[in-house]
């Protein structure tokens, strides 16, 4: 099978590796793409290392669409994209404005900001979404992709994200491949994709879902028919899955950052900018409340922070007793980030979040999480859909302010009240709904080669 992987960007290589993975393993040869103009600054160190080892994959970037039709295509999606924020009733009006601010044009948004505008008010129309659609229908694919695909003769077109905003090649990919009657295919990036991120404008021949709840966002905020939907679990956390023991000692993980191997370590997982903008006062609060503990452990505990890798500046100048930044944190996608995410984690005595992914991956490690809930960032997290899913399976102890986290570290430092049954349940559901004696990735090369066996 000749398969055609089309990826906005570089950096999201890892987020698809494990389906890669299985398509190379079963003897499929896999091109990928990327987005030239999306790459002009990305580093290929990690997916050309891929490549070198793995002799039937390939990689090359590619120009998108550049034609008169993006003018009136790419703004009619993202204004369609925006208009999901107002028509879908969950979603809420944080990640509107987000929208607003970040997608549309500047001599729109004061327009718009106001929910109950009469703009807005159009916009909600069954009207104005049927005119936002015309273009998508009445534009034809780019004639340079199409003849791309004519030459190169895939048997599938898997495009992803496929719902960012300003549009790319994997979006018109999958336009064009679906005008040549190529199987195409969409995987879900991660597990809030489907509901803080665009629209999604070219249906797929098959929605790759984590997760019930995933196929439920996919029906209700993009219209994509359940009989094109198929669950196989995260790609993205497949790679826990084979890790499961730490890389080095506790005296040796200690020792690198001057640590008494002793003492307690409390890692603090960072949130991305857009949820958290400064933690620092956090750090602050439950380094002060450690030192008043009544128990010597605790005062004598260990903080690691480790930030989101977009979001840590406002970490750089706390300078406080055993607090630590991890500066060489990045996304687990070389080895070495792998190995140092995974040996913070089973390191911990206790995990500490806001709202980020990293706290999956803590779980689907077999660690307890603890999510921190101050009213700061209520809004935020009261905001994501996907965190309210992670709340609703009570997969978490909350805390919401540092007294209450400082019992709730005591609790998991004693093995009480760790919520374990619920997280793995949560984990069962959310991550590896069809199992784990089969990677997430297995099941989606599987579903791949299937919908190409039915053309």
């Amino acid at each position: 099978m000749k398969v055609l992987f089309v990826v906005r960007w570089a950096l999201l290589f890892h987020y698809y590796k494990s389906i890669i993975d299985e398509l190379c393993a079963r003897g499929h040869a896999v091109h990928i793409l990327f987005d030239a103009a999306k790459n002009k600054t990305e580093s290929f160190d990690v997916v050309a290392a891929y490549v070198e080892n793995n002799p039937l994959c390939s990689y090359a970037t590619i120009p998108s669409r550049s034609d008169r039709w993006t003018s009136i295509l790419f703004p009619a999606r993202d204004f369609l994209s925006y208009r999901k924020y107002l028509v879908v009733a969950e979603q809420a009006d944080h990640w509107r404005t987000d929208w607003i601010e970040k997608a549309l044009p500047r001599n729109i948004r004061n327009f718009l900001r106001n929910k109950n505008s009469l703009l807005n008010t159009f916009f909600k129309t069954r009207v104005a979404g049927a005119l936002l659609r015309i273009p998508e229908h009445f534009v034809p694919p780019d004639a340079g992709i199409s003849a791309f695909l004519r030459d190169y003769k895939p048997d599938v077109v898997i495009g992803a994200p496929g719902n960012m905003r300003n549009s790319s090649a994997d979006t018109e990919f999958l336009k064009a491949a679906r005008a040549l009657g190529i199987p195409t295919v969409l995987p879900v990036m991660s597990w809030d994709n489907l509901t803080v991120r665009g629209l999604i404008h070219v249906i797929p021949d098959l929605l790759l879902a984590w997760n019930e709840e995933h196929m439920r966002e996919a029906i209700t905020h993009h219209a994509v028919p359940k009989e094109r939907i198929r669950i196989t679990g995260s790609p993205l956390f497949d790679q826990w899955l084979v890790r499961r023991k730490p890389s080095e000692s506790r005296a040796a993980f200690c020792q690198r950052y001057g640590f008494n191997n002793k003492c307690p370590v409390i890692l603090y997982l960072g949130s991305s900018k857009n949820i958290a903008r400064d933690e620092s006062w956090v750090i602050k609060k439950i380094a002060s409340r450690l030192r008043q503990s009544k128990k010597r452990a605790l005062q004598d505990a260990h903080i690691i922070i480790r930030p989101h890798p977009a979001n840590i500046h406002p970490f750089e100048h706390l300078s406080l007793p055993n607090v630590t930044l991890q500066k060489d944190a990045q996304l687990p996608e070389k080895e070495a980030a792998a190995s140092l995410f995974a040996d913070s984690v089973f390191f911990a005595d206790a995990i500490v979040g806001v709202n980020t992914s990293a706290m999956l991956d803590a779980m689907a490690l077999g660690k307890p999480v603890i999510t921190f809930m101050p009213q700061q960032y209520e809004e935020t997290q009261n905001a994501s859909l996907h965190f309210r899913n992670l709340l609703s399976h009570q997969a978490t102890p909350i805390a919401k302010n540092e007294d209450e986290l400082l019992c709730v570290i005591e609790d998991i430092m004693e093995h009480k009240n760790s919520y374990d049954r619920q997280r793995k349940r949560f984990i069962s559901q959310f991550i590896w709904p069809r199992g784990t004696e089969y990677s997430a990735g297995t099941v989606a090369a599987r579903e791949i080669e299937l919908l190409v066996k039915k053309r």
